[in-house]
């Protein structure tokens, strides 16, 4: 059978998985892609740029004329039980009374679980969750070396081999594929929140040093946090690009330094206070992986593209917003107030324990977040 795939909310996700959909397909097109959005806004634009069926409102009609062998679930988390049990439910019993096979769902959100889909829509259904590495590329340099996609099936719905090999070669352009329970990959989500939030650290100080008249870039400052992050012994990561400290007056290296030690401390000490149903040693991997994600961002891009990457990665009520929400209430104040002691030649020990816990609240700020989302 020919592989047909049918995208339901084609916002940043859904443009984002395109290299998926020409991993998959080879050449994806009007005849094997389809797309609908919620509003005409930016319709003739996404037309000329993709070359998918895009349409507008009418996901039970393409459902009904195309058959899709993959449904792509894109919309926002809100919008999934309405859309599952208002159009997805009606067609699947459509499909067994008439000898069809059910399409297989992949859904990119951090809610619902993928057991859920089952509970809805009943017997044979085929769901995974997917919460798939968010930084492909950035200039040049490819990051699917450090990039991760957790994956979550419902383990009272065993995949067929071929089913499990197809979900892999469609996510292989993000990275490596790591099958998770739902509570598993939740626990982990939250350690990248907690290390995107070095996105909000790094304005911080750069904005205090240029106050100060020390012209201090943010280059410079994810350079240092990688160099830190490398120096520890337990990192065994590729170095997609080089780091160091090179350009920065010495108090801010070593108050980046010290800043960075302190961070990664408070996530392990995250990452420690849980269970999972994985070796910890493979929780410390995929947390040094998702670290080394969300920083190097930091050294190579500018600070619109990293604020565009906040908006786009995040959602209303959602864990990044949970953990934005964090720092600007807790964190912001003092690290500013701290980052201009430094530059006057002062420091407080004490303020790194501070550190330290901060990450250990947002990490599981960000975890309790997810739990909520879910209604458990």
């Amino acid at each position: 059978m020919d592989e047909k795939i049918f995208i339901i909310g084609f916002g940043f996700i859904g443009r984002y998985l395109a290299p998926c959909y020409e991993a998959l397909l080879g050449q994806p097109g009007p005849g094997n892609v389809l797309a609908v959005k919620a509003s005409t806004r930016g319709l003739e634009e996404l037309r000329q740029q993709y070359p998918y069926a895009i349409s507008v409102g009418d996901t039970a009609a393409v459902l009904e004329r195309e058959h899709p062998s993959i449904l792509v679930l894109c919309p926002p988390p809100t919008e999934v039980p309405g859309i599952v049990r208002e159009i997805l439910a009606p067609y699947f019993e459509r499909c067994r009374r008439e000898g069809r096979k059910l399409p297989v769902i992949y859904t990119f959100a951090p809610t619902p679980a993928a057991d859920w889909f089952r509970d809805e829509l009943g017997e044979g259904t085929l769901a995974a969750k997917i919460l798939p590495n968010v930084v492909d590329r950035i200039g040049s340099i490819n990051m699917a070396p450090i990039g991760t996609n957790f994956i979550s099936l419902d383990p009272r719905a065993p995949w067929p081999e071929a089913e499990r090999e197809k979900l892999c070669r469609f996510l292989s352009p993000f990275g490596e594929n790591i099958f998770l329970t739902d509570d598993d990959s939740l626990a982990l989500l939250a350690v990248k929140i907690t290390a995107h939030i070095f996105y909000e650290i790094s304005f911080s100080v750069a904005d205090v040093c240029g106050s100060r008249g020390i012209p201090v870039t943010l280059a410079q400052l994810g350079s240092a946090v990688r160099a830190a992050r490398f120096s520890m012994p337990d990192c065994q990561l590729p170095q997609l690009c080089p780091c160091g400290y090179d350009g920065l007056p010495d108090r801010v290296a070593e108050f980046m330094r010290r800043l960075t030690l302190a961070w990664y401390a408070g996530i392990e000490a995250y990452a420690g206070s849980l269970s999972y149903t994985i070796p910890l040693e493979t929780v410390r991997h995929i947390n040094s992986l998702s670290f080394e994600l969300n920083v190097l961002p930091v050294q190579l891009e500018t600070r619109e593209k990293l604020h565009e990457n906040t908006r786009n990665h995040g959602t209303k009520g959602g864990v990044l917003e949970k953990g934005c929400i964090f720092f600007e209430r807790y964190l912001r104040h003092p690290l500013e107030e701290m980052t201009a002691r430094v530059l006057d030649g002062e420091w407080e020990e004490d303020f790194f324990d501070f550190v330290q816990g901060m990450s250990y609240t947002i990490s599981l700020a960000a975890y309790r977040q997810s739990y909520r989302l879910t209604g458990r």
